[in-house]
């Protein structure tokens, strides 16, 4: 395992590839600045397939996506995705099962992020949510190839047994991934599910059941805003409250597009030997 960092109710939701009531929204919480201290794990499959050499650039850029997500003003508040700790496991670790089963790697995986969180939360290394990133096939629900992509806990953010989320990799768009999960730590539901915010024809949000690849930017619904204030304004984000030290792991700023051309983005997407179509009809 690489530890790569500078020295010094069980509710579940989830993401697939294919009404609320109003309120005046509280000015404390739109207001207030929220720090996610995350931990970041890199699976195994993860290195085989983006190569040593290149993972650690790969899941900055993925970061620094999620990170703009949440700076989106759609959503309402303040909200800064800070990287804390990122782990590269090279070898299968101990006490962690990835597996195609979702659930069983949910499971697994939350209780191996909290064994190695330190408990004080004054620790460079302590984090409030923990992000799994695999290239394994995983699904929910049953044991066969199905299209979902990630898996959470719902309003789990600060419950050390519960803030934690696993992604598949599936390119750029692992971003969008990673956002709509921890959208269910903060007690975000699906636009749709039990509110007035299912997209009829209109561009899709963040937290719609559903991943669609379009090259518009994704945006928070109004829906999304609500349910995120009001985890907030419930004091259910108590240990956001605190900035990280000064040890925080900062990726550079570069544009994903910069980063990765075309070709590399259906490559990162589809896999080696898939390329982009300039022609279509």
């Amino acid at each position: 395992r690489i530890n790569v960092f500078p020295e010094q109710k069980r509710q579940r939701e989830t993401f697939v590839k294919t009404n609320v009531a109003s309120r005046k929204i509280s000015q404390r919480s739109v207001s207030k600045e929220r720090w996610v201290e995350t931990l970041v794990v890199a699976d195994t499959k993860m290195i085989e397939y983006h190569g040593s050499e290149n993972v650690e650039a790969y899941i900055f850029t993925i970061l620094n996506m999620v990170t703009g997500i949440f700076h989106d003003p759609t959503i309402g508040n303040a909200i800064h995705i800070m990287l804390v700790r990122l782990i590269l496991l090279e070898e299968e670790e101990q006490g962690l099962k990835i597996i195609h089963n979702a659930d069983h790697t949910l499971a697994s995986f939350c209780k191996w992020q909290k064994s190695v969180n330190p408990k004080s939360d004054a620790h460079p290394t302590h984090h409030d949510v923990a992000v799994l990133l695999t290239r394994k096939d995983i699904c929910a629900g049953m044991n066969q190839p199905c299209e979902t992509l990630g898996l959470s806990h719902l309003a789990g953010m600060c419950q050390p047994s519960r803030s934690c989320n696993i992604n598949e990799d599936s390119g750029l768009p692992l971003a969008f991934t990673i956002a709509h999960e921890l959208g269910h730590s903060f007690g975000i539901l699906h636009d749709g599910q039990a509110n007035d915010c299912e997209v009829n024809g209109r561009h899709p949000y963040i937290m719609s059941r559903q991943l669609h690849y379009d090259t518009s930017p994704l945006t928070w619904s109004h829906c999304s805003k609500e349910y995120i204030t009001r985890f907030l304004d419930r004091g259910l984000g108590f240990c956001l409250n605190d900035a990280p030290a000064k040890t925080e792991m900062k990726p550079p700023i570069i544009a994903p597009g910069v980063l990765y051309d075309v070709h590399h983005q259906c490559q990162l997407q589809y896999g080696p030997n898939a390329t982009f179509c300039e022609e279509v009809d």
